[in-house]
């Protein structure tokens, strides 16, 4: 491997069809703009004036597309500067044709996305195939213009799911290869595909990174697969210079747990781990004694627990699937947690120190979150199953499975007296900038005259600007903690008091933002004086794969 880029903060690579340029988004100057590299001289210079993403360039290579914003539209700039031209309307993503006449390009709907084609000028739009209950990104143009293929947008954490798409141009029929949580498929000839895909099915933190995998080389006919090589860790987006060379995005991450006083600066605190391992979620046990918390540190994600006194370090689970999502029980005999020992994610329940594990739900795809209520009768969770999206309740013996909220939700937070959940609601997508946090009613599921919104506008190689972890009540239940972005976009804690039927959003304040890392998710000592941080550090460089065994 061949490192051509060195700012730590570059991801979304394109190489021009000659070879000698490549084209990639980055924030080493404080906003996501699309840049461009001379690979002999090694010359790069900014070329449009952000926020950008996705480039790609044109088969003749004077033209770059890329994506503004969130999926605000198409745009085009020549290579060699000037003006910046909208070409298309709300787009996610978008690939130019072999002889460079047409845009296969992608939009999304709550609930739906589309598939069209266009001219390159952006006229002549026509609908490819509608794809319910599922969002599709990044569609890449075959060899001999035939075919499109595509992967599903990660959303939650299933694994062996529909993610690969292939549509025939001409027929429009469209098959589906089951995978987990796959890159960007680019083609290597009319009848073969590359993309990476991860071992695990669950992100590195926030940052939607994937940790360790294999590229793999597919055939879409014969649909057999064939293992290229092994990566440390990769992002959504990969190009190919050659039939056996390409270029990928490497990541570095590292996260690591603080404790911090809630009366003193985010600077100073008390480290529970240091190093490079991934330690995250951590949630407080009822008498404070002990911090529960998800980790990559044995090279698996597992819960592991730490004794808030001495720092003493115990594994409480040790599987072969991913064990995350700690949770305790209001009276600390019981741990609730999302695997995937059953082959998909779901709530499992066991003892304090990990004994007696049973499953608790049968959502069938992808569970997680759990949180119990105060009287112990409920467990509350998010579903990613198409067919379920949501918050839901279940009783602790795996009866009574009822809908709270339905729509795109992320993780519930159980009040302390249990009677209402706070949650992440998002108006289409994981993907959406900014993140409402409403409260629900536990019994009924009414939604309760409260709003607290994340802006999670954060700058940086991966899309971390729309997940930012749960939200925390304060013990005593009159506040909400969440975590959310400043003004330099920057994630860190900030506080809301809850008064229901209240506006509440003038009592915003900071409580917890770190120097130079983000906040990825947090815990709240039951005393309330102290919070505890898992703070983020990501580095990402773009890399040149030569000589490719199997290709």
């Amino acid at each position: 491997m061949l490192t051509l880029t060195f700012s730590g903060k570059d991801s979304s690579p394109a190489v021009s069809p000659d070879g000698k340029m490549i084209a990639f988004r980055s924030d080493r100057d404080g906003t996501r703009r699309i840049w461009l590299k001379q690979l002999a001289g090694g010359n790069e210079v900014v070329l449009s004036s952000g926020p950008d993403d996705y480039p790609r360039f044109s088969m003749d290579g004077s033209t770059i597309f890329f994506i503004r914003g969130q999926g605000a539209g198409l745009y085009r700039i020549p290579v060699l500067g000037g003006g910046e031209r909208k070409v298309l309307e709300d787009v996610q993503s978008a690939d130019l044709s072999p002889d460079g006449k047409k845009i296969a390009f992608v939009r999304w709907k709550p609930g739906e996305s589309s598939l069209f084609t266009a001219n390159v000028d952006g006229t002549g739009v026509e609908l490819v195939t509608l794809i319910e209950r599922i969002q599709i990104q990044f569609p890449r143009w075959s060899p001999d213009g035939k075919r499109i293929v595509a992967i599903r947008s990660w959303a939650g954490n299933a694994e062996n799911q529909d993610a690969v798409l292939i549509v025939d141009l001409k027929t429009k029929e469209k098959r589906w290869f089951r995978s987990t949580w796959p890159t960007t498929a680019i083609w290597l000839s009319p009848n073969q595909i590359v993309y990476g895909v991860p071992r695990s099915a669950t992100a590195i933190g926030i940052s939607g990174v994937r940790g360790s995998g294999t590229v793999v080389l597919q055939n879409v006919d014969t649909q057999k697969i064939q293992k290229l090589f092994w990566f440390p860790s990769c992002g959504d987006v990969l190009d190919k210079f050659n039939r056996d060379t390409l270029l990928l995005q490497s990541t570095s991450t590292r996260e690591n747990l603080r404790q911090i006083a809630l009366t003193d600066s985010a600077t100073t605190g008390r480290w529970f781990t240091r190093g490079n391992s991934t330690d995250r979620q951590p949630v407080y046990s009822p008498d404070g004694k002990s911090l529960l918390f998800s980790s990559f540190g044995s090279g698996k994600l597992d819960l592991m627990e730490i004794t808030t006194e001495t720092g003493a370090l115990k594994r409480i689970t040790e599987d072969a699937a991913d064990d995350w999502d700690p949770a305790y029980t209001p009276d600390g005999k019981h741990i609730l947690w999302s695997s995937n020992r059953d082959g998909h994610f779901e709530i499992w329940m066991a003892n304090s120190d990990g004994s007696d594990s049973r499953r608790i739900t049968n959502d069938g795809l992808d569970a997680e979150n759990p949180a119990m209520t105060r009287d112990q009768h409920w467990i509350v969770y998010n579903s990613y199953n198409p067919e379920k999206l949501g918050d839901w309740k279940i009783h602790p013996d795996g009866t009574g499975a009822k809908q709270l909220v339905s729509g795109v939700t992320q993780w519930p937070e159980v009040s302390p007296d249990g009677k209402y959940v706070a949650y992440a609601s998002y108006k289409q997508s994981l993907f959406d900038n900014t993140v409402d946090i409403p409260v629900v009613e536990v019994e009924t599921g009414k939604r309760i005259p409260f709003e607290a919104t994340a802006d999670h506008g954060v700058k940086g190689p991966f899309e971390i600007a729309s997940v930012a972890g749960r939200c925390r009540w304060m013990p005593d239940g009159k506040a909400l903690a969440y975590i959310s972005a400043n003004e330099e976009g920057q994630l860190g804690i900030y506080l809301q008091d809850f008064i229901p039927g209240q506006d509440t959003i003038s009592s915003r304040r900071s409580i917890g933002f770190a120097q130079d890392r983000n906040t990825e998710s947090f815990g709240i000592s039951p005393d309330g004086a102290f919070i505890t941080v898992a703070e983020l550090e990501i580095l990402s460089s773009l890399v040149r794969v030569e000589n490719v065994p199997g290709l």
